[in-house]
């Protein structure tokens, strides 16, 4: 239970201050349901984006 809190956590905490998502705009399950969906495609996207961008190191054998 502990290790599970400090992995997801974050995650929330990423999404509501970085993204700034606090509330949802729709009601309704089928609403909220798609809105957290395209919230959740919108953090992936980013963190995709960010390893794409980063600089891969390469090991180079002798």
């Amino acid at each position: 239970m502990k290790k599970r809190k400090q992995i997801v956590e974050p995650v929330f905490g990423i999404i509501k201050e970085v993204l700034g998502f606090r509330r949802f705009l729709f009601r309704g399950e089928q609403h909220t349901n798609n809105e957290w969906s395209l919230v959740c495609i919108g953090y992936n996207l980013k963190r995709l984006f960010k390893i794409k961008m980063t600089p891969e190191i390469t090991l180079v054998s002798f």
